[in-house]
């Protein structure tokens, strides 16, 4: 699931800022970098791993937030009379407390004050033991209460993650119509044979709506037999299966794999000199046609000159 999309800066950095992530569990977040003149495939994965320790306050550590406003988009609603919102102009408020009682054990609760409902939430973060962490919290919003429990066990080399989150019908919205049942539980185990190989699985059975849920069980694994070449896959929250392959036989040359449920990308990138790089692909798979492409680009020294990518693609017959 596409989350954010950020563009990497000259110097080599970038940052992504609040970024919605589901909160008191594991979340672990791939990040896809694309070369600037090919978007079909990326040149490089990098996994970012938050753990539930992360939310441990230490002992005595207290953090406090809270906010006010006005419903509503004001300019918005004002300059446009079709967008007007239905609770506009109403007032609105939160406030979140985080009381570390100790090194292992958080307690957590918050309030917010909406149009038409006051909710309130209820949680802690406790470290059972060092390898084990128990985050859990339940909630009340428009009269029905939700539940959210993770479970955190990590052995070293075997790591496993247990989650499990239930909100009823009308819990987000108070529409029973369009705030449909949504749960989602899930049981995923890696073993770490070493460095360089890793696999597992996850189980997984959810429902947001009536229309959309899943229930699978499937392997995950993530190896790199030796430098120049580097394998994973695993599903993602729907039970698409996402494989990537990568494969650098020399410096100038460079073979990468995906695929995505149905769908198969390849991409060949061979550079010529420093400036020039050629590059070949092909796309099949997810009820299209067949699509094949070759391009050029140049890539100026500096960053006075112009830059610049062509190519042609040929699909079903067509150029």
């Amino acid at each position: 699931v596409i989350v954010a999309e950020q563009q990497v800066g000259f110097n080599g950095i970038y940052e992504f800022l609040d970024v919605r992530l589901p909160v008191g569990q594991i979340n672990e977040v791939e990040v896809l970098v694309f070369d600037r003149n090919n978007l079909r495939s990326p040149i490089d994965i990098r996994t970012v791993r938050i753990n539930s320790s992360d939310l441990l306050l230490p002992a005595g550590g207290n953090v406090q937030l809270g906010g006010v406003g006005f419903s509503g988009n004001l300019v918005q609603d004002n300059l446009f009379n079709n967008f007007n919102s239905d609770d506009e102009g109403e007032l609105v408020g939160f406030y979140q407390l985080r009381q570390g009682l100790s090194s292992n054990l958080t307690f957590e609760g918050s309030l917010q004050a909406i149009p038409n409902s006051f909710q309130g939430q209820a949680g802690l973060v406790w470290r059972l033991a060092n390898p084990v962490i128990l985050s859990a919290s339940v909630g009340n919003s428009f009269d029905e209460v939700g539940y959210a429990a993770n479970l955190d066990v990590d052995f070293d080399k075997l790591e496993i993650n247990a989650n499990s989150q239930s909100l009823p019908e009308g819990y987000r919205t108070g529409n029973r119509e369009s705030s449909r049942e949504r749960f989602n539980h899930s049981l995923e185990l890696r073993y770490r044979f070493g460095n360089k190989f890793n696999m597992g699985f996850i189980a997984r059975s959810r429902k947001d709506g009536d229309s959309d849920s899943s229930d699978y069980i499937l392997p995950t694994f993530s190896a790199r037999p030796f430098s120049r070449l580097s394998l994973n896959g695993r599903p993602d929250i729907y039970g698409k299966y996402l494989f990537n392959a990568f494969f650098r036989p020399n410096r100038d040359t460079r073979l990468s794999f995906n695929t995505y449920g149905d769908s198969y990308v390849s991409d060949l990138r061979y550079n010529l000199n420093r400036n020039y790089q050629l590059s070949f692909g092909t796309e099949f798979g997810d009820n299209a046609d067949p699509r094949y492409s070759v391009g050029i680009g140049h890539n100026a020294s500096n960053f006075n000159n112009l830059s610049w990518n062509v190519g042609l693609a040929l699909s079903d017959g067509e150029v």
